[in-house]
C-alpha cells in the first residue's frame, strides 16, 4: 500500500490517492495505530477538499464531497448500538452511493460523470 501511495504521488494521481490514504488509514485503525490512521485519513480529506474546489458546478461539487466524505470513518460516537466510543466506518473502496450491485458511479450517474470528465480535460489542456 506505501508502494502505491508513493506512486500515485509521484503521478499526482490525486483521485487515487485519496482512496489508497483512506485505506492506509482503516488499515493503521485495525492495527491500534490512531494517530498514523487520522494523519492518513486527515490528508485524504484535505486532497478531497482540493479536487472539489476543481469542480465548478456547486451540484456536482457538493455530490462529490458528500459521496467521497462518506466513505471515512465518522467521528467518535458517545454511545449506543456500537458501545461506547466506537466509530462508525464507512469503506473507503465503495463510498456509500456506490451500489451493492457493483455499479459504480458511471452507471448511476452518466451525465454528471461526463461532466466532471469535461471539467478535468477543460482544466489540463485537453
Amino acid at each position: 500500500m506505501e508502494d502505491a501511495k508513493l506512486g500515485a504521488e509521484q503521478r499526482q494521481a490525486l483521485l487515487i490517492l485519496w482512496r489508497i490514504q483512506c485505506s492506509l488509514g482503516q488499515v493503521s485503525h485495525l492495527l491500534k495505530r490512531e494517530d498514523q490512521a487520522h494523519r492518513e485519513w486527515s490528508e485524504a480529506r484535505d486532497i478531497i477538499t482540493k479536487l472539489a474546489a476543481t469542480i465548478d458546478e456547486t451540484t456536482l461539487r457538493e455530490h462529490f464531497l458528500r459521496t467521497a466524505l462518506a466513505s471515512f470513518p465518522q467521528r467518535k460516537r458517545s454511545g449506543g448500538a456500537g458501545g461506547p466510543g466506537k466509530e462508525q466506518s464507512g469503506d473507503c473502496r465503495f463510498p456509500r452511493g456506490e451500489r451493492a450491485d457493483g455499479r459504480g458511479a458511471r452507471q448511476q450517474y452518466p451525465g454528471e460523470v461526463r461532466v466532471e470528465h469535461a471539467n478535468a480535460d477543460r482544466r489540463l489542456g485537453r
